[in-house]
């Protein structure tokens, strides 16, 4: 009877989200615990989809219009506008990983957080680092922080990752410009420094914030 078990083949239980691996009862179990297909769920309010990282990924940017920067280089540097909601960064190394930077309006300041979005929890794989600079008000600084994973089934992860006070940031026609960088592999500790001596393996974002 095992022998017969152990023959029978069986397809991925995210077949719906486009998987079309099959296997051995027995694998089934491990397959789906790495399964790229697996669901990720949207956290807009009233929005109900589901799917795996790729549709999710264009659902925010079709669906939710929410903004897309692209990044295939760690040497590239370029200049965004991140916008109050959610913004989509998508990050090409050796495959492809797709973050939310959140951005919210809270009594006390501008709240910024970071989730790398995948289907089954994880321990972070990712840092990052974001530095300030507003020249008209003379506030500056940086922070590091790991980048959380999630598929967000239970909506986005709670806290954040820098508040900028809202007297002490330019607020112009120009925007807020902050510098974010993804690190791969996980390699900072938890810190803060008014300085940045990190080497070229870092990813470099020029970011701009409108309001």
């Amino acid at each position: 009877m095992e022998h017969v078990v152990q023959s029978v083949i069986v397809p991925c239980s995210n077949t719906e989200y486009g998987c079309i691996e099959k296997f051995t009862y027995y694998q089934k179990e491990e397959h789906e615990k790495a399964c790229p297909n697996a669901p990720c769920f949207c956290p807009e309010s009233g929005c109900g989809f589901v799917g795996h990282t790729k549709m999710l990924l264009d659902h925010f940017t079709t669906k939710h219009k929410c903004p897309l920067t692209s990044l295939s280089d760690s040497h590239h540097t370029e200049s965004i506008c991140i916008q109050l909601g959610l913004n989509v960064l998508r990050y090409v190394s050796e495959t492809v990983y797709f973050f939310l930077l959140s951005m919210t309006s809270e009594p006390l300041g501008y709240a910024i957080s970071v989730v790398c979005i995948q289907p089954e929890f994880s321990d972070p794989k990712f840092s990052c680092t974001i530095n300030y600079d507003f020249v008209t008000t003379g506030y500056c600084g940086s922070t590091s922080c790991y980048v959380r994973s999630s598929s967000l089934s239970d909506g986005l992860p709670t806290g954040y990752d820098l508040i900028l006070p809202k007297g002490k940031i330019s607020d112009d026609r120009y925007g807020i410009i902050l510098t974010v960088k993804i690190h791969e592999p996980l390699s900072l500790r938890r810190s803060c420094s008014d300085t940045d001596d990190d080497g070229d393996d870092l990813v470099r974002k020029l970011m701009m914030i409108d309001f």
